[in-house]
C-alpha cells in the first residue's frame, strides 16, 4: 500500500507538461508557489546549490506514516455480563455519536437492537452493561511489501520535485536533552504506545537497510532528528554566505526548521502533491532581521528567530510543551494567547531586539511573580519567569552545530534585552495592602476607635428587641458608618510585594 492517489486534483495544479521530464507517474515537477513563505521561496533550486549538495531528510515521519497508513482502527464492544464479543469499524457505529453521557443512538447498531428488544418485551441495553476496547489491525493489503511500496514512491517524489539525488535519511531514537527539562509534563508526554504503528520497527529497518542514512542516539547525543538536520543545514547555510551556493539543505515536516538559517523545505504531501512544492531561504539575523510572519488558514506561519518567539509563547502540542497550559488552572493566566494575539503583537516588528523584548512582556504578563510547581521529575520548582523562559526557549531551539550551547539569557544579552521584570521575580508576592503606621494613621484609628465604641457598640446592643422594619433600618444605619470607616482607613495602606 503505497500513496493514496487522489487525482482530482490534478486538472487544479497548473502544471502542463510542456516537454518537462515526467515522474514514474506521469506528472511533471510541480512549480507552484508555496501556499506560504513566497517571499523567500525559491523557484529554481539549481542555481543556489553545488553539484554536490546533500538532502538531510528527517525522515522519521516517513518511516511512521508508512508503517500507520497500513492498518486501521477499530474497536472490540464485549457484553460484561455475557461475555459476548464483536468488532466494530469504530465506537460511533457501535452507539451513535451522542456525546451526552449514556446516550444512544437511535440508528446505531446498539440503538437498532433496542428497538428490536422492546420490540419483542425485552429491557433495552445500556452502555453500562458493555467495554469497548480500541484496537487495530493491518489492512487487507496492508504490511510489508506496501512499506516498501510507499517509502519507495515518497523518495523518488521527494528526489525529483526537490531537484537533488544524494538524500541522507536521518533517523533519531530515545530520550533527549529535552526529556530531562523541569516541565510540568514530560516533553511529548502526549504520545503513547498505542499510538505506535504494528509495523514500525519494520518501515524503519526498510530505511536503514536500502538507503544512505544515519540513525542519531538521543541517549548518546542529545539530541534529536530535527537538531541533526538543522545542525548540518546550519553548515549548508555558513556555506551559503561564504560562496553563493548551499552544499547541504534540510527536508523536515515539522515546523522547528522554520527557525534554522539554511535552505530548507517541507516533504509534507496531500495525495500525490507536495503542500510546499518550494524550498525557501531563511536568514540569519543579520540578513533577515527578526523573520517573516504571515496568517495564514488562521494560523501565524513565521520564519527565523520569529519562529523561535511563536513557539515559545504559544507552545507546540506534538511535542506537548506550552508557556501555562500545562500547568494547574490556578497558575494560568486569564484568556488565552494563540496565533491570532501572536501575530498582533509581532506582525510589525522587525529586529530580534523588537521580538525577544515582546516575548519578555508577554511572559512577564503569564507570570508576574514567576512560578511555583512541581516539574515532571517530581523536583519543586520555585523559579522566577526568566528561568521558565529558559525552558521553554530550550525546548524550541534547534541546534546549530553539535556543542551549541545557546540558551535565552545569551541570546537576550547578545540583543541587550531587558529583562529586568522576569528576573528575581519569584522572590517577591503579589502585592498586598500594607498598613502605613505614621502619626496621622494612629491619630485615624484611635478617632474610628472612639466611633466604634460610642456609637456602632450601643446600637448593636439592643438590636434583639427591635421589630423586623426598625432591625432593618438600624442596620443599615450600621453598615454605613462601618463602610464609611472602612473608606478613611483605605487612604492610610499602600500596596506592597513582601519577601516570600
Amino acid at each position: 500500500m503505497g500513496f493514496t492517489v487522489d487525482t482530482s486534483n490534478r486538472e487544479n495544479q497548473g502544471n502542463p507538461t510542456n516537454g518537462k521530464p515526467l515522474n514514474s507517474r506521469g506528472y511533471p515537477r510541480d512549480s507552484k508557489d508555496n501556499k506560504f513563505f513566497k517571499e523567500i521561496q525559491v523557484k529554481n533550486i539549481k542555481d543556489i546549490i553545488t553539484d554536490d549538495c546533500v538532502v538531510y531528510l528527517d525522515s522519521d515521519t516517513i518511516a511512521f506514516k508508512a508503517a500507520q497508513v497500513q492498518e486501521e482502527a477499530y474497536v472490540t464492544v464485549t457484553n460484561i455480563t455475557t461475555g459476548w464479543t464483536k468488532d466494530f469499524k469504530t465506537k460511533t457505529e457501535f452507539k451513535g455519536a451522542a456525546r451526552k453521557e449514556g446516550k444512544i443512538t437511535d440508528k446505531s447498531w446498539l440503538g437498532i437492537e433496542n428497538m428490536k428488544r422492546v420490540a419483542s418485551g425485552e429491557e433495552p441495553y445500556t452502555l453500562d452493561m458493555f467495554t469497548i476496547e480500541p484496537k487495530k489491525r493491518l489492512k487487507p493489503d496492508g504490511g510489508i511489501d506496501g512499506i516498501k511500496s510507499y517509502i519507495d514512491e515518497y523518495s523518488e517524489a521527494i528526489k525529483f520535485q526537490f531537484e537533488i539525488d544524494d538524500v541522507q535519511w536521518e533517523l533519531g531514537s530515545g530520550d533527549v536533552f529535552r526529556h530531562a527539562l523541569p516541565l510540568p509534563e514530560p516533553y511529548k508526554g502526549n504520545r503513547s504506545e498505542e499510538d505506535r504503528p504494528m509495523l514500525l520497527s519494520e518501515s524503519r529497518e526498510y530505511v536503514v537497510s536500502n538507503f544512505r542514512h544515519n540513525v542519531t542516539c538521543g541517549i548518546e547525543t542529545g539530541l534529536e532528528t530535527d537538531d541533526l538536520c538543522s545542525i548540518r543545514a546550519y553548515e549548508g547555510y555558513i556555506h551559503y554566505r561564504k560562496t553563493g551556493k548551499f552544499n547541504k539543505i534540510q527536508l523536515a515536516v515539522d515546523k522547528d526548521s522554520w527557525q534554522v538559517p539554511s535552505l530548507s523545505g517541507n516533504y509534507d504531501m496531500n495525495g500525490i502533491f507536495f503542500k510546499q512544492p518550494q524550498t525557501y531561504v531563511i536568514e540569519a539575523t543579520d540578513k533577515g532581521g527578526l523573520g517573516t510572519i504571515e496568517f495564514v488558514s488562521d494560523q501565524a506561519k513565521c520564519s527565523g528567530m520569529m519562529q523561535v518567539c511563536k513557539q515559545m509563547l504559544t507552545g507546540d502540542s506534538s511535542d506537548h510543551y506550552h508557556p501555562y497550559l500545562r500547568f494547574p488552572k490556578e497558575m494560568q493566566p486569564e484568556g488565552s494567547y494563540a496565533d491570532t494575539s501572536f501575530f498582533k503583537d509581532f506582525c510589525n516588528l522587525k529586529t530580534p531586539l523588537e521580538g525577544l523584548q515582546k516575548v519578555v512582556d508577554v511572559m512577564h504578563s503569564f507570570f508576574p511573580y514567576g512560578l511555583k510547581y512541581t516539574d515532571c521529575h517530581g523536583v519543586d520548582q520555585d523559579v522566577d519567569t526568566m528561568h521558565w523562559c529558559n525552558t521553554l526557549f530550550l525546548c524550541v531551539y534547534m541546534k546549530r552545530k553539535m556543542d551549541d550551547t545557546m540558551d535565552f539569557y545569551k541570546l537576550c544579552e547578545a540583543f541587550k534585552v531587558d529583562t529586568s521584570k522576569i528576573t528575581g521575580n519569584n522572590k517577591l508576592s503579589a502585592p498586598v495592602p500594607v498598613f502605613i503606621g505614621n502619626e496621622e494613621a494612629e491619630q485615624k484609628v484611635a478617632e474610628l476607635k472612639t466611633i466604634l465604641t460610642e456609637q456602632i457598640q450601643p446600637e448593636l446592643k439592643s438590636y434583639k428587641s427591635l421589630k423586623k422594619n426598625d432591625l432593618v433600618e438600624r442596620l443599615d444605619n450600621i453598615n454605613n458608618k462601618v463602610d464609611n470607616m472602612l473608606q478613611q482607613l483605605e487612604t492610610f495602606y499602600t500596596m506592597k510585594q513582601l519577601e516570600k
